[in-house]
């Protein structure tokens, strides 16, 4: 889930860059529009300081600036503050006479406007001629004899609020998915004054892009319609994501099993080598002969149980020890050198292939014992020790007499 969080998180970044830039787009073309309507002014201004606070035809001089300059619903001349003259005078005959400097509602910024001798804007508020618009207000000083200014009057740019928001590019907002609010912060106040939006509902965590207007600020806000965030792209990604998680889960599952399926096969092997070893070693104790494995050194590295017993030696007695002294004598009661035997049995185990010497028991008994060899040899061919089997010579009793079993090799008989 974290996941799919962070892929609708990226996805809201990527669309809130989206609206951003519409909303930029939007604001900077609504702020283009109404500078230039406003500019219409800064040329009335100039031709009433050129002429002395008269302008000759302002009818079609107002006319032929709000065809030139575009966007502009009315052009005023308001001498002293009082409205005089309005191009054009149809639908706003009701402002002439009309002074904003005086009234309690709009004198405030009027006053603003002259003091601070700059172009300001006021609104949008209701017109006194109906709707709701914005007034451009230019005050206006002329320079008597002496060089000194006094304040001749306003240049008004009346701006009807629907006008200029049908020439923008607001419906692009609303054809994208998404809602708008046009709003400011009126003079004075901290309260914020929605002039125009898109839809009654409020917007969602809005994108605000600012507007610099003439002696104040508006700020486009916009949001996506829907909000920033899909609940059904949001559990499809989940969805997906749980896919997802559930195949890796199952994965690392098997995975995870192998060791526990290898430790499982590994010991049912065992335990199937021990029994095998189990019965290969009752096979090995239960055979009448004696089974005896020594190394180079002449090392007893394995005896069997009958050996064991064969010579009197508790189970494990053996392992280890010399074999010259434990269960060989060095030398046979004859005076044979046994150590030469054990050496050339070493040296040349073909010819040694069977051998017939005396042995000795843990209690010192000596006894006889009929013996074949194998030579035990490495990778390279080279003897490591030898395995040997023994007999015990009572069998050979019934057919042959005890010297003859000395020196007969009882391997041809």
């Amino acid at each position: 889930m974290l996941v799919a969080a962070g892929l609708e998180q990226v996805r809201r970044q990527e669309r809130e860059t989206q609206v951003r830039q519409l909303a930029s787009a939007v604001a900077q073309d609504l702020g283009e529009r109404l500078e230039r309507a406003l500019s219409a002014s800064h040329a009335l201004a100039a031709m009433l300081r050129q002429g002395g606070g008269v302008i000759d035809d302002f009818d079609p001089l107002g006319r032929e600036l709000i065809g030139l300059f575009g966007g502009i619903s009315a052009l005023q001349l308001a001498p002293g503050g009082t409205i005089s003259h309005v191009v054009p005078l149809a639908g706003n005959e009701r402002v002439i006479g009309f002074s904003p400097l005086n009234d309690p509602v709009q004198g405030p910024e009027v006053q603003q406007v002259i003091s601070s001798h700059k172009l300001g804007l006021t609104g949008p508020f209701e017109l006194r001629q109906g709707g709701v618009g914005i007034v451009g207000r230019n005050p206006v000083f002329l320079a008597d004899q002496d060089g000194r200014e006094h304040f001749w009057g306003l240049v008004q740019v009346l701006i009807r609020v629907p006008d200029l928001l049908v020439a923008t590019r607001l419906n692009d907002i609303e054809e994208a998915g998404c809602r708008y609010e046009l709003w400011r912060f009126p003079p004075g106040s901290m309260s914020r004054h929605v002039f125009s939006r898109s839809s009654e509902q409020p917007l969602v965590e809005p994108v605000d892009i600012r507007i610099s207007v003439a002696n104040g600020e508006w700020v486009l806000s916009v949001a996506p319609d829907g909000g920033w965030y899909s609940p059904a792209r949001l559990v499809l990604d989940g969805l997906l994501v749980l896919l997802l998680a559930s195949i890796a889960a199952l994965v690392t599952y098997f995975v995870l099993r192998q060791p526990q399926l290898l430790r499982h096969e590994v010991a049912t092997r065992v335990r199937e080598l021990q029994a095998s070893e189990h019965k290969f070693h009752e096979l090995v104790d239960s055979v009448g002969v004696i089974l005896l494995k020594w190394d180079r050194q002449g090392n007893i590295v394995f005896i069997n149980r009958f050996g064991e017993e064969f010579f009197g030696f508790a189970p494990g007695e053996l392992d280890g020890r010399p074999l010259l002294g434990s269960i060989m004598p060095e030398m046979e009661s004859d005076g044979r050198d046994l150590r030469q035997l054990v050496t050339q049995c070493l040296l040349e185990p073909e010819t040694h292939a069977s051998s017939f010497n005396e042995n000795i028991c843990k209690n010192g008994k000596r006894v006889w014992v009929v013996w074949r060899n194998q030579a035990i040899r490495d990778a390279a061919g080279a003897v490591t020790g030898m395995f040997s089997v023994g007999l015990d010579p009572a069998l050979w009793q019934s057919r042959h007499s005890s010297s003859r079993l000395r020196h007969d090799d009882p391997a041809t008989s």
